[in-house]
């Protein structure tokens, strides 16, 4: 049974005063699968977002689900549910109350909709603590129940506004992993934003970069992240941005390319190793050679010198020469890190 509703954004537009929050955004989501809509803060992400659950009404532009237009529907009638890092649940009620009360609202019976609590619970693995009122529960737990209660409702489309970003690394990639499952199996249509580009690209299937109210690039993510649509998405995305004739092989333009492309050991190029910073599963250079700093990735959590001397090569394949400047001197590296 279909669950999940295509939607397709178009040409929509929304303004507070003389603010333009959103200029003539187009996209789609389709069911079953995860859209993420990734971008620095302040990009208009989350006015996105309230947008097509009902909450904001857009200057102009429309919002389809199913070819339905959907645009001047209130929020209950849309069967779309937001969820942020607020949960949504009663606080008097049991976790399987309020599971059951969601379930409730869309014509099933109580057995019917005891059935379908105990059926989400088990999905989503919080059995255990149904018995319980919310302010019992850890944040990963009230998260989880927060989502029972959401799926139980049946919505069309499911809009997650970074509701864990205030969990930690571990709770994090365990919900991503659930997000997903939840899209697949259940055959909702998910749309979900965050700053965070790590987590745009495990999550999406299809990857949209909002940048100052503007979609700069959509599409696969792999192809989104490889092969950037504008200098500004590589920018956001961490890529190098260069402007040194020997990286870019044109004077007087910028260049890109992601740290992937930057290979330690022999080469051409040489600089000073700056910063190291170790994480979980790779290790981070920063390299300071003739007035750029690049940033490297190495595989493994691995020991480096500061301040010495460093070799390295460039994939050449992977490098994007942008003919956007007439020099150099305006290049926007705001979104790098």
């Amino acid at each position: 049974m279909k669950v999940g509703a295509r939607v397709r954004i178009e040409n929509l537009t929304k303004k507070y005063g003389d603010l333009i929050a959103l200029y003539r955004v187009n996209l789609a989501a389709e069911p079953g699968r995860v859209t993420v809509i990734a971008g620095p803060s302040g990009s208009g992400k989350s006015t996105l977002l309230r947008l097509v659950a009902g909450l904001e009404t857009p200057d102009e532009g429309k919002i389809y689900f199913d070819n339905e237009d959907v645009t001047p529907f209130p929020p209950w009638d849309r069967r779309s549910v937001m969820l942020s890092q607020r949960p949504v649940l009663l606080p008097h009620l049991t976790i399987l109350e309020n599971i059951v009360l969601a379930a409730e609202s869309q014509g099933l019976t109580r057995e019917e909709a005891m059935d379908e609590a105990h059926r989400i619970a088990s999905f989503l693995g919080i059995t255990d603590i149904l018995d319980r009122r919310p302010g019992t529960l850890s944040g990963g737990q009230l998260q989880r129940a927060s989502l029972a209660a959401v799926i139980s409702a049946r919505p069309r489309v499911l809009l997650l506004d970074e509701p864990f970003a205030h969990l930690d690394l571990p709770l994090r990639e365990s919900f991503r992993r659930l997000v997903k499952d939840i899209a697949r199996r259940q055959g909702i249509t998910v749309i979900q934003v965050t700053h965070d580009q790590d987590e745009a690209l495990e999550l999406a299937d299809n990857l949209v970069v909002l940048i100052n109210g503007r979609v700069y690039d959509a599409g696969d993510p792999l192809r989104v992240y490889y092969n950037p649509s504008s200098l500004e998405v590589a920018a956001f995305l961490g890529h190098n941005i260069v402007c040194e004739p020997p990286f870019t092989r044109k004077k007087g333009v910028p260049a890109s390319f992601p740290p992937e492309a930057v290979a330690i050991g022999k080469g051409p190029y040489s600089g000073t190793l700056a910063y190291v910073a170790s994480r979980k599963h790779y290790t981070v250079l920063y390299i300071r050679v003739y007035n750029t700093t690049l940033k490297a990735v190495v595989q493994g959590v691995k020991r480096f010198d500061t301040g010495g001397r460093i070799t390295f090569n460039i994939d050449e394949s992977m490098v994007k020469v942008w003919n956007v400047r007439d020099d150099c001197k305006g290049i926007n590296t705001a979104y790098a890190v």
